[in-house]
């Protein structure tokens, strides 16, 4: 047997004794109490269990919702007129990169990924690289304020995307 078994039958033996050493109505009571709160510990779990169904249906009709369908998306340009651009204008491809500051999967990109394409790519005059600010309100509530703010300081030449 190991530690942590033996360690896990300390309390059940401690149980048993105690209920043991109590009278029969008293034991009764005991579990009758325990019952009561097995039950209710069961109908806050379907509680939270209802919760989290609702949540995440709201999330999956929201995603659905603000998912444009494929057929919109073909054959449209994008005004990238006014912009932050890093790199050459000569080059012959242009990659926007639209993010939201407050959104852990936009940084690890900015972190890991961003670099690498600023190294091989912009500064050798592959691609010209912009950036389009979208903050995702619903989820990332201050987000406006954070791209408001670096806006402001790209204005003043005090912040470059």
């Amino acid at each position: 047997m190991s530690y942590s078994a033996s360690m896990l039958k300390l309390p059940a033996v401690a149980l048993l004794a105690l209920l043991s050493m109590s009278g029969p109505q008293a034991q009764q009571d005991e579990v009758a109490a325990l019952r009561k709160e097995v039950e209710a510990l069961k109908a806050q779990q379907a509680a939270m269990q209802r919760d989290l169904t609702a949540i995440k249906n709201f999330l999956q009709a929201l995603a659905q919702a603000q998912q444009p369908s494929e057929q919109a998306l073909l054959n449209k340009t994008v005004d990238v007129s006014g912009i932050p651009m890093k790199g050459a204008s000569s080059a012959k491809i242009l990659m926007v990169e639209v993010s939201d500051y407050h959104c852990p999967y936009c940084r690890r990109y900015r972190q890991q990924t961003q670099p690498q394409i600023e190294s091989q790519y912009v500064q050798t005059g592959k691609i010209q690289y912009g950036f389009i600010d979208y903050p995702i309100a619903q989820l990332h509530p201050d987000a406006f304020r954070s791209h408001e703010a670096a806006n402001c300081a790209g204005d003043q030449g005090k912040y470059q995307k």
